[in-house]
């Protein structure tokens, strides 16, 4: 199992922790927000922490990058249904 630990991405915190990126709120208190796949576990836990810390950075660089794109196709399949422009 991968040791928790903490990093930044942008100018936000978040934390590793069991299988989850938690991110911190303007409480300082970590909010779970993206999992990370179980299967990822044992090819993690080679890696140090400083690697470790680039590489959840780029989970959650793709984790919004593809909620963005999800939320920009929503927006127009609803406008093609409703045929607005």
């Amino acid at each position: 199992m991968i040791k928790t630990f903490e990093f930044m991405y942008g100018d936000t915190w978040y934390k590793y922790e069991g299988g989850y990126i938690y991110r911190q709120d303007i409480n300082d208190f970590y909010q779970p927000y993206c999992p990370v796949l179980i299967d990822l576990e044992s090819i993690l836990n080679t890696f140090d922490t400083p690697q470790l810390q680039t590489i959840m950075a780029a989970i959650i660089h793709g984790f919004v990058h593809g909620k963005n794109a999800g939320r920009s196709q929503q927006i127009n399949e609803f406008k093609r249904l409703f045929n607005i422009d």
